[in-house]
């Protein structure tokens, strides 16, 4: 029988989480962590010869208070606090609810943290997790790379997993505002509705022909030995026991789909308060969006058909090569002596190896 906390501690740690945050010094250190693996990430696009756009931004507070007031609300989210989402048999004793000037440090005044960055099961018995470890609370620093070619994405995808440490891997990430409609339609009055689905807070249903946003989503932290600045970033944060070893979400897709998201994000849900969202504004959204996706698709048939015509030309100038390195060989055997100056003047060589 697995025993749940009261969820005193856990909201007493968001507050505490949520004040530390709130410090303008707090949001300018992520904001310059931010900024440095921007810069780590642009300089991976130029040695690997990608051409794409890096973007990099801190959390804003109001977001994260509203993202954290809507995960305390979670069972899910307690279990996790609790160190029992996991399956396990952890029962939690009364020393969980009491929260004492050292609820960040363990009885000898140091962390519980394993080879993983991850605090033992006994210590979240005694007071709960720590929040900043929450697979989604590694956005507070955040990077989002555009790139032009979508074949592009699986390879700048496998280079990060090469330079930073995987923390966590959310994969795949889709709109997560809109979900399929799973069922069979057999209504004919809605047979032109798309496949997918959403709505937002008091607002009607609404349904999309497309998908919406879709990027490679990973949290990440810097391979050891840390550089100066980060290392004096992460020392710095440290010092309040609440941020741990700084983690920072990447999130990677294509130029196209990042600008459609984009201005999808500031018409529906930026505009002001007197201006709402009209279905018309809505359809042309999701034409835009299947538009994108399009583009998406041209552009990765664009790249398939350079590399086969960049292919095509290689075996044309190898071909060519051959044919004149043959004529040069028959011209020797022969005793062809113009032939054989000509060709030499030419540039033709024959090697050892019979290669030009």
């Amino acid at each position: 029988m697995v025993s749940i906390p009261n969820s005193s501690l856990c909201y007493q740690n968001v507050r505490v989480f949520l004040e530390e945050y709130k410090k303008t010094e707090t949001q300018k250190l992520f904001k310059d962590f931010a900024d440095i693996t921007r810069q780590k990430c642009e300089e991976l696009l130029k040695s690997m010869n990608i051409k794409g756009v890096v973007q990099s931004r801190s959390k804003g507070y109001d977001s994260l208070e509203v993202k954290l007031n809507g995960m305390i609300k979670s069972p899910e989210f307690m279990k996790w606090f609790a160190g029992i989402d996991n399956g396990g048999d952890l029962h939690l004793s009364g020393d969980l609810f009491n929260v004492g000037k050292e609820h960040n440090v363990s009885g000898d005044g140091k962390d519980n943290i394993d080879k993983h960055g991850e605090r033992d099961a006994g210590e979240c018995g005694k007071r709960g997790r720590s929040i900043y470890e929450h697979p989604d609370l590694g956005d507070l620093a955040g990077i989002r790379i555009g790139l032009f070619f979508p074949g592009d994405v699986v390879k700048f995808a496998e280079a990060i997993n090469e330079i930073f440490n995987v923390s966590h891997n959310f994969g795949t990430v889709i709109d997560t505002t809109r979900s399929a409609v799973e069922s069979r339609n057999r209504d004919i009055q809605i047979h032109g509705n798309g496949r997918w689905i959403s709505q937002s807070p008091g607002q009607d249903v609404h349904y999309w022909e497309h998908y919406g946003y879709k990027s490679w989503q990973v949290v990440v932290g810097w391979k050891q030995p840390l550089p100066k600045d980060v290392e004096l970033i992460e020392t710095t944060l440290a010092q309040s026991e609440v941020f741990g070893p700084l983690r920072i979400e990447i999130q990677v897709g294509t130029v196209v789909t990042q600008a459609w998201a984009e201005v999808q994000h500031s018409i529906i849900y930026k505009s002001s308060n007197d201006i709402q969202a009209t279905t018309t504004m809505k359809r042309m959204i999701d034409a835009i969006n299947g538009l994108a996706i399009t583009i998406d698709i041209m552009l990765t048939e664009l790249e398939r058909s350079q590399a086969q015509a960049e292919k095509e030309a290689e075996e044309r100038r190898e071909s060519e090569k051959r044919f004149h390195q043959d004529r040069l060989m028959n011209a020797c055997k022969t005793g062809d002596v113009q032939t054989v100056k000509r060709r030499l003047e030419d540039g033709v060589v024959v090697n050892a190896t019979g290669e030009g």
